[in-house]
């Protein structure tokens, strides 16, 4: 069963010994330092960043973390979502499942519309997003230069 939870301290072993220093979690490096990642949870924890709310959950599968997804304050009734699963359980349905999961936290939050990129090149992502109901807003270039899809979904 697919649950959202926050991270905790107790998740560094698991951190140090599944993400530090590898590939597996896509555009997500992590320190392989515990006084880091102590202060890396720490802030998550806090559920704000740069004066907005943010938050950052685990998504577990029988208690085992599969990946992390998390929201982020755009303003006062939409939230940025982004939802990274480690690759290591790719194509077992864990992104859907924690979007929609998601979906329901951000409502209860006041919020009334999620929000998310994707590049154009992202076929996994594209899919993911039609899969739960997003509406493409269309194209733009991001600030690194790439060609991204807008996504939004009404709460």
């Amino acid at each position: 069963m697919v649950e959202l939870r926050q991270f905790i301290i107790s998740d560094i072993d698991f951190i140090l010994s599944n993400w530090s220093a590898t590939e597996r979690i896509k555009g997500c490096r992590f320190p392989d330092n515990i006084n880091q990642l102590t202060k890396i949870i720490r802030e998550w924890t806090t559920k704000s960043y740069q004066g907005k709310y943010f938050e950052q959950f685990a998504i577990v599968n029988n208690e085992c973390i599969v990946g992390m997804i998390s929201l982020y304050e755009v303003n006062g009734s939409s939230v940025s979502v982004g939802v990274i699963i480690d690759k290591k359980y790719y194509r077992r349905g864990y992104a859907e499942k924690a979007l929609n999961l998601i979906k329901e936290v951000a409502k209860d939050k006041g919020y009334k519309q999620l929000v998310s990129t994707c590049r154009t090149n992202n076929y996994a992502s594209i899919k993911l997003h039609e899969r739960c109901k997003f509406y493409n807003q269309g194209k733009s270039i991001n600030k690194k230069g790439n060609e991204i899809y807008s996504w939004d979904y009404e709460l």
